[in-house]
């Protein structure tokens, strides 16, 4: 295959002539290139006109490169409202029959509603790097805190404005973090994000930390704003917004809204403090809730050696758990 060169876009929704394309990002080249945006049907410098194809529907853009031979090489299709690529004309139309771009438009309002977590916190998906961190404190972890933290450089922020003031000006101001260890993973209950790159504006990714008897175990969830579906995987969860079919989804009881919306601390929810070692609760063991008011019970380990146990009610390993609270 030729050595690509001068990726571009192309939008077939533009009704004025781009500027001539200039230099684009080619991986692994010496000279590199910024992409641009070219019009349907618009001519560059050599006289050669670019057309979106007739199937593509309005809104979408094309990404793609020049090869040598003045091939256009497309590699991927652009929705309009999610910014969600596509690779081939299967999906883009799979995506669309399903109302894959109304359900995009429908997550993405979402964050105008500021009763929502997504809506609470829009301003900090557009900060990259940054979550939403929830650690327990204050006496025998009674008190749920709330930080706004930077996990690549280890930095975390009380305020909205401290994070704002830390990203223009660098400077780091002062916090009072008495009542809430920040020193270790061990009191952290969940870090929120709001801005998965497969995944239209609105969608809450959740990592909850839970402890157990060997350590500390992240589980990551997928919240729909809309149905409030959630999905344990980010392939099932993208599945469902380009098809609409929710599988292995589930409702939990409580949503990301009910669980983390509140603003410097508040009391610990008795759903999550069973995610932490607590004087009383004993050794969680990773169980988990499904959504559901009973919850399953593993089976107890360290059975006596030689015991038999071939054809017991039992015997068989216990189903792992699906789902958090």
């Amino acid at each position: 295959m030729s050595r690509p060169s001068s990726p571009i876009l192309i939008s077939d929704d533009e009704k004025e002539p781009a500027a001539a394309p200039v230099a684009a990002v080619v991986p692994g080249a010496k000279d590199e290139q910024t992409p641009v945006a070219a019009a349907e049907g618009c001519s560059n410098d050599d006289g050669d006109g670019i057309e979106a194809p007739g199937w593509l529907p309005d809104g979408f853009e094309m990404e793609g490169y020049y090869e040598r031979d003045g091939t256009l090489k497309t590699t991927a299709y652009i929705c309009p409202a999610s910014g969600v690529k596509f690779k081939t004309m299967k999906e883009v139309l799979d995506y669309c029959f399903s109302d894959g771009m109304e359900r995009a438009i429908a997550a993405k309002e979402t964050l105008q509603d500021k009763t929502t977590l997504q809506g609470k916190y829009a301003w900090l998906r557009q900060k990259h790097g940054w979550v939403l961190e929830i650690r327990a404190g204050g006496e025998n972890f009674s008190k749920m805190f709330k930080f706004y933290a930077n996990l690549s450089v280890g930095v975390r922020l009380v305020y909205k404005n401290d994070v704002l003031r830390y990203i223009d000006e660098a400077e780091l101001s002062e916090c009072d973090f008495e009542d809430c260890d920040i020193g270790n993973e061990d009191n952290i209950i969940a870090q929120l994000e709001f801005n998965v790159n497969s995944l239209p504006p609105g969608w809450v990714k959740e990592t909850a930390f839970r402890k157990c008897s060997d350590g500390i175990r992240k589980d990551t969830f997928y919240t729909d704003p809309i149905t409030k579906n959630v999905f344990r995987s980010l392939k099932s969860a993208e599945q469902y917004f380009i098809s609409g079919k929710p599988m292995g989804a589930h409702v939990p009881i409580m949503s990301v809204t009910d669980m983390y919306y509140f603003d410097r601390c508040t009391d610990m929810l008795p759903c999550l403090a069973r995610r932490l070692k607590m004087e009383g609760t004993g050794d969680q063991k990773c169980e988990e809730e499904e959504g559901q008011t009973s919850r399953r019970k593993k089976a107890k380990a360290g059975r006596a050696k030689g015991k038999a146990t071939a054809g017991t009610p039992g015997s068989s390993k216990t189903p792992k758990p699906r789902g958090r609270p």
